[in-house]
């Protein structure tokens, strides 16, 4: 993070499971390792991600049968509805309606975490950049501690 600036979000997001709503784990109220054992698994390609499941699964990220790994959450989305695996993803990323094919399950122990805005210091940005930077920072200044 010493390379960058970023604006902290006030909120948390929670950790959880993206899966087909006919999948044998979507009768589940929330997902643990164990009911992932054996199962074909899709995960984000970042490494801070990585290393947070590998601690929710007790150090062992090998437990898991990653099926495919992405950089963009859509693609990722596209696999769950063609019944690629099960997406290990943020609660808020997708807005589940009731006609979808999918539904998102919440992890066991939980892993909820804290999101920022990042950019490279010493960026120089458009001006409307800039005005969204600064309503963005009084906007989360005047919510309640």
């Amino acid at each position: 993070m010493s390379r960058y600036d970023y604006i902290r979000l006030p909120h948390y997001d929670t950790r959880g499971v993206m899966m087909r709503k006919d999948s044998e784990l979507a009768g589940l109220d929330a997902i643990s390792p164990d009911d992932l054992t054996g199962k074909p698994v899709i995960i984000s390609n970042q490494e801070m991600v990585k290393n947070e499941i590998a601690g929710w699964l007790g150090g062992n990220q090998r437990a898991l049968n990653v099926v495919a790994t992405f950089n963009l959450f859509f693609n990722a989305k596209l696999m769950v509805e063609e019944n690629v695996g099960y997406l290990l993803t943020l609660d808020h990323l997708y807005h589940e309606s009731e006609d979808s094919m999918i539904c998102f399950r919440p992890l066991k122990p939980e892993l909820a975490i804290r999101s920022n805005i990042i950019w490279k210091k010493y960026k120089l940005f458009p001006k409307f950049i800039e005005v969204f930077l600064e309503i963005l920072n009084n906007e989360i200044n005047r919510l309640p501690r």
